[in-house]
C-alpha cells in the first residue's frame, strides 16, 4: 500500500474507510509530542511547574497563561490532562488523583478566589453577627459586597465550608 490510498485499490468503501482510518491511526501515533512538536511553545519542565502551580480559583489558567506566554485555554487542557498527556503529573499517580489534590489544596486556602473580599474568618464574623441581630444591607456595606452576597451567605449558597 503506498502512502496516499485511493478509494479503487480497495473491494468496498468500507475497506478503504477502515484502511483510512488505520492510516490515519498511524501518523497520529507517530507524530512528535510535547516539545518535540515543531510549534510547541512549552517544555515538559514547564508543563510540570504549570501543573505544580494551578490552583483552581486562586492561581487560574489566565494568571499562568500570562507568565508562560500561552492562552488560557492551552492551560485549561494541561491540567485537565486533555494535552501533554505523556508527562507525568507530578507526584500523581493519575489525572483524577491530581484533580482531587488540587481541589483539596484550594480547600485548604484562607480565600476562596483571589478577588474575593472574604475569607472564611470574615464569613463567620458576618454569621455569628447576623445571629446577633445585625442587618443585612450594614453588613454588607461594611464588609463591602453586595446585599445578594451577605443574603447567600447566610442561605449557604456559598461558602458552606465556612
Amino acid at each position: 500500500m503506498t502512502d496516499k490510498l485511493r478509494p479503487n485499490q480497495f473491494e468496498s468503501l468500507e475497506a478503504y474507510v477502515a484502511a483510512h482510518k488505520a492510516q490515519t491511526r498511524r501518523k497520529l501515533q507517530e507524530a512528535k509530542r510535547g516539545e518535540k512538536s515543531r510549534t510547541a511553545v512549552l517544555t515538559a519542565d514547564q508543563v510540570v511547574e504549570i501543573r505544580r502551580k494551578y490552583i483552581p480559583g486562586i492561581v487560574g489558567t489566565k494568571q499562568l497563561g500570562q507568565e508562560y506566554g500561552v492562552g488560557y485555554s492551552t492551560i485549561s487542557n494541561i491540567v485537565q490532562g486533555v494535552t501533554w498527556t505523556h508527562v507525568p503529573m507530578g507526584d500523581h499517580a493519575s489525572l483524577e488523583e491530581y484533580k482531587a489534590a488540587k481541589q483539596a489544596e484550594a480547600a485548604a486556602l484562607p480565600i476562596s478566589h483571589a478577588n474575593a473580599k472574604l475569607d472564611k474568618a470574615k464569613v463567620r464574623e458576618i454569621r455569628r453577627r447576623y445571629a446577633e441581630g445585625a442587618i443585612k444591607l450594614h453588613l454588607a456595606k461594611e464588609y463591602s459586597v453586595d446585599p445578594k452576597t451577605i443574603n447567600d451567605i447566610l442561605a449557604l449558597k456559598i461558602w458552606k465550608d465556612a
